[in-house]
């Protein structure tokens, strides 16, 4: 599954380095409540000789990130006076997390992207877009423009984590909430519902939300599936990306069921990426 700020209205993607070490940027949280206390400008960044918080990677200037339905500003995207924020005041909706492990979206039947017939002992991997980092680009300027037009043709997809299914919670009403509140407590959407339960209970049954086991992580190291290629105009899968079964195409988006022997492909890898 797909994750990361480049599958948002922040138009550009977190960086990779050199090393292929790269940073985790959550999407924001803008339009609904949360009991989150973070923002970009406070999350430490994991590669810090490269920026010290997650904003530091992000646009500097004001950006006004705009609802797509009803043509308004994003409501959690401007301050007191209707001004749009800076990237570094904007709230982040950290899902996946990897401190307890949870991710959470909603059934496909009800518009989500977990499918229905995932169990215990399955395994999620999450891949994000992500663009070479360029100092000059990062350490002065950064404009969203400027970001954008940096990563045009200048982002890939990465494998960059996974959770192993340990429990699935299929958030029905406000009871399972309670009942599951210690195991789910972390997760951007159990937030949401604290900060608001009248407009969660109005919008988000049913939710699922997924526990990872302990083995379940953000990897050090991100693992290239694909890359852009010039001649043909299309994003080629790289030599992992291909044993994977990816093949050329035109976007990004690559979501697949993958059998048993490609997922412990995939795990042989991660365990060189830890």
């Amino acid at each position: 599954m797909r994750i990361g700020i480049d599958t948002t209205k922040i138009g550009y993607c977190a960086p990779v380095f050199s090393d292929d070490c790269f940073e985790y940027i959550p999407i924001p949280q803008f339009n609904v409540a949360t009991t989150e206390k973070s923002t970009y400008g406070t999350l430490r960044a994991r590669n810090s000789r490269y920026g010290e918080f997650l904003s530091d990677f992000m646009h500097e200037d004001r950006h006004r990130f705009i609802n797509e339905e009803s043509g308004d500003p994003c409501f959690y995207s401007i301050d007191e006076e209707g001004n749009p924020l800076f990237a570094r005041d904007l709230t982040p909706h950290i899902d996946p997390e990897f401190e307890t492990n949870t991710f959470g979206d909603f059934w496909m039947e009800s518009g989500g992207r977990i499918p229905s017939d995932l169990r215990k002992g399955d395994y999620i991997f999450f891949y994000a877009g992500l663009s070479s980092y360029d100092a000059d680009v990062y350490k002065s300027g950064r404009t969203w423009q400027r970001l954008k037009s940096h990563q045009r043709r200048n982002k890939c997809t990465f494998l960059i984590g996974f959770l192993e299914i340990q429990e699935i919670y299929d958030i029905v009403d406000e009871n399972d909430i309670l009942e599951h509140s210690s195991e789910i407590g972390n997760n951007a959407h159990y937030k949401f519902y604290e900060a608001d339960p009248e407009i969660f209970r109005a919008r988000n049954f049913p939710t699922v939300i997924i526990r990872g086991l302990d083995e379940s992580r953000l990897l050090h190291k991100a693992v290239q599936l694909n890359k852009w290629s010039p001649h043909l105009g299309k994003y080629s899968p790289t030599d992992f990306g291909r044993s994977l079964g990816l093949v050329p195409m035109s976007g990004m988006r690559i979501m697949k069921w993958l059998d048993q022997g490609r997922c412990r492909d995939i795990l042989r890898m991660v365990k060189m990426c830890k």
